[in-house]
Order: C-alpha cells, then sequence, then structure tokens
C-alpha cells in the first residue's frame, strides 16, 4: 500500500480536499493495473516510488493577466473553485495518475484573466524524483492561445488539470522534451459552450507514460485533441486518451499520429465514453501511425463505451509503413533516398500542424523538422 500523505493546512479544513485525496488512494491500493503486454507495470511502479522529493518544478509564465500562486494559497483564498474543478476530474483507472493525485504536497495554480490580450507562453521543468500537480483555470469569455514547453528530467511525475470556464476558447499546445523517463497526466474540463484545440506532442522521453482526459461537463462544450509523436532510437511511449461527454450537445474529435524510428514504441489506447447525460453527442477518434524502423513498433487500442441514445460516435486506426511506390516517384525526380523519407514523414505529420491555429504552426512545424 502507497502510504498517503495529504496537505497539512487543507486537511484540518477542507474535507472535501481529504475525501479526493483518499478515494484515489483506494485506486493506488487496488492496482487496477498488474500487468501489460505492451509496458512494464513494475517500471513505472518504480518510478512512483523513487518520486519522494517535495518540490514545484520551475515554472516561468510570459503574457498579461496571469496570476501563479500555490495550491496551498489557492486553497486558502479559492477554496470553492479549486473544489468545484478537481470534483469535476474524471476518476482515474489506473494507480499511477490516482498515485500523484492522491500524494501531491506541491504545485501551482495557473489563473489567467479575460485581458491576457490572447496568448500565454508557459515554461515548466517538472521537479526530479517529485510528485506535483498543476491547475489552470482560463476565466470565463476568454480567447487566447497558450503554449506550454515541458522540459522534465529523470522520474518526472505530475498532473495538470485545465479547466475552461463559460464560453471559453483556447487552443492549447504542450511541446513534451522530457529527456528521461516519468509519468504525466492532463485532465482538461469544459464548462458550456467552451471550446479547446488540444495539442500534445512528444519529442523526447526514453520511458514515458502519459495521460490525457478531455472532460465535456457543460452543455455545447467542443474539443479536437490532437497528439503529436515522433520516436527514435529504443524511446517507449505509452499514451493514453479518453473524451468523456457528460454535457448535452457536445463534440469531440481526436487525432493521434506517430512517426516511429529505430527501435521506438508506442502503445495508443483511446476511448470515447458518451455518460446518460451525454445525448446528441458527435464524437470521433483518429489513430495512425508510420512505422519507419525494422524493429519499430506501434499498437492501436481505440474503443467505445456509449450508454445513451442519439448520439453519433465513432473511430479508426492504421498503422503502415512508407509507401514504395511514393520513394520511387521522388528518387525519380533526383531527390536522394535519405531526403526522400524525411519528406514522406514530414507530411504525414503535416496534416496536424495545418489543422491547428496558425499562430501556433510555425512553432510545431520547426520541432518536427528538428526531430526528423
Amino acid at each position: 500500500m502507497f502510504k498517503l500523505n495529504i496537505i497539512t493546512k487543507p486537511q484540518s479544513k477542507n474535507n472535501w480536499l481529504q475525501n479526493y485525496m483518499e478515494s484515489n488512494a483506494k485506486i493506488v491500493d487496488a492496482k487496477p493495473l498488474k500487468k501489460s503486454k505492451y509496458t512494464s507495470i513494475i517500471k513505472l511502479e518504480k518510478i512512483l516510488a523513487d518520486a519522494t522529493q517535495k518540490n514545484t518544478g520551475k515554472i516561468k509564465v510570459t503574457g498579461k493577466d496571469v496570476k501563479v500562486i500555490s495550491f496551498e494559497e489557492s486553497i486558502e483564498k479559492n477554496q470553492k473553485k479549486i473544489k468545484q474543478i478537481l470534483l469535476a476530474e474524471e476518476q482515474p483507472k489506473d494507480q499511477f495518475e490516482a498515485k500523484i493525485n492522491s500524494e501531491f504536497s506541491s504545485g501551482n495554480v495557473i489563473i489567467i484573466g479575460p485581458k491576457s490580450e490572447g496568448k500565454i507562453t508557459i515554461e515548466y521543468e517538472p521537479p526530479t524524483n517529485s510528485i506535483c500537480k498543476n491547475i489552470y483555470i482560463i476565466e470565463s469569455k476568454n480567447h487566447l492561445t497558450i503554449t506550454q514547453k515541458i522540459k522534465g528530467k529523470k522520474g518526472f511525475c505530475f498532473n495538470e488539470t485545465i479547466f475552461l470556464e463559460e464560453e471559453s476558447k483556447t487552443s492549447i499546445m504542450k511541446i513534451n522534451e522530457n529527456t528521461g523517463e516519468g509519468i504525466t497526466n492532463q485532465q482538461i474540463i469544459l464548462q458550456s459552450n467552451s471550446e479547446a484545440e488540444n495539442i500534445n506532442t512528444w519529442f523526447e522521453g526514453t520511458y514515458v507514460r502519459a495521460k490525457t482526459s478531455s472532460v465535456l461537463e457543460g452543455n455545447g462544450a467542443s474539443i479536437r485533441d490532437y497528439v503529436l509523436l515522433i520516436g527514435k532510437e529504443k524511446e517507449h511511449f505509452d499514451l493514453n486518451y479518453i473524451s468523456v461527454h457528460r454535457g448535452e450537445g457536445c463534440y469531440s474529435h481526436a487525432i493521434f499520429k506517430a512517426a516511429l524510428m529505430d527501435n521506438s514504441k508506442n502503445v495508443f489506447d483511446g476511448m470515447i465514453k458518451i455518460n446518460p447525460t451525454g445525448t446528441k453527442t458527435n464524437a470521433l477518434l483518429e489513430c495512425h501511425s508510420m512505422i519507419l524502423g525494422e524493429n519499430a513498433s506501434s499498437n492501436q487500442i481505440p474503443g467505445l463505451e456509449i450508454k445513451t441514445d442519439d448520439v453519433k460516435a465513432t473511430h479508426s486506426a492504421t498503422v503502415a509503413r512508407i509507401n514504395d511506390d511514393e520513394l520511387f516517384y521522388l528518387e525519380a525526380r533526383g531527390i536522394s533516398k535519405e531526403q526522400a523519407k524525411k519528406m514522406i514523414i514530414t507530411g504525414f505529420l503535416e496534416n496536424i500542424v495545418f489543422k491547428i491555429n496558425e499562430n501556433q504552426r510555425e512553432e510545431l512545424q520547426k520541432n518536427i523538422t528538428k526531430k526528423v
């Protein structure tokens, strides 16, 4: 059993926070994931077991109308909002996300107001061998783009929850350049008539487990999730995704694209979940991988969980290698084989680039070019 480490100050005043942590601790104790043919559960549990330090990490925010405060200070000054956010989270299905929720003793709350002038940049370095949690609050009727650059090192273990208030609209791009191994989970919660474009990119990471949970809580909420991965050498990515439809008339569309070189591996486990209250939902999940190395591999597990009528939900999955005809066509026009391969890979991934907010395309394109 993992030891529950509740923040001392809130524990004495806020039973709801204690209950939140204890409910997550029960999931940890149950260890729902006991084995996997894709990922070493023992290795992931060791990463968490080694996370014994107390540290919030380094965070730098560029932009206007943004407040960065500690979780403990926020729970004292804005308890009602923090309670609303944490209790709206989708309950974890595995012990890894649950352990961070049950034991975090440090973290930041980032509040973005309506006078942000539309653009925020966040550089965050998760602490080494620590457990922490960040919360982002995007206030009502706010329209903006957020670019996050995450540079974790060995043993990063952090969760983040992004909360969009009513009628807010945002494009969030997270560039993950984690050079080591670690576990990270993201929940994005959308209130009524809010819209989000959520881009998660993975360009580094020796052994990574990550999950995105898009929770459409309010009526008329919509989200487009894009996950882009480039794996090299012996990198291993265990990526999970779920869109949870609680509100009526909500929309979600998720696209996963991976290019796997050398001996890199990934598994993508995606799910569309429509609750009984999620009538008139429209949801789509796409998974597409390109295998480029002889020993590279990609495993995709799309699924549907539908508990109501009057909905539309579909998923698709493909895994392929570079088409020989495409290579021949390019080489016949004087392009070297190596350059032709890079062009095909870039073209495969750029399908996502041109779908996202135009203000963030250049940054994403630069990282793809650098990695390929």
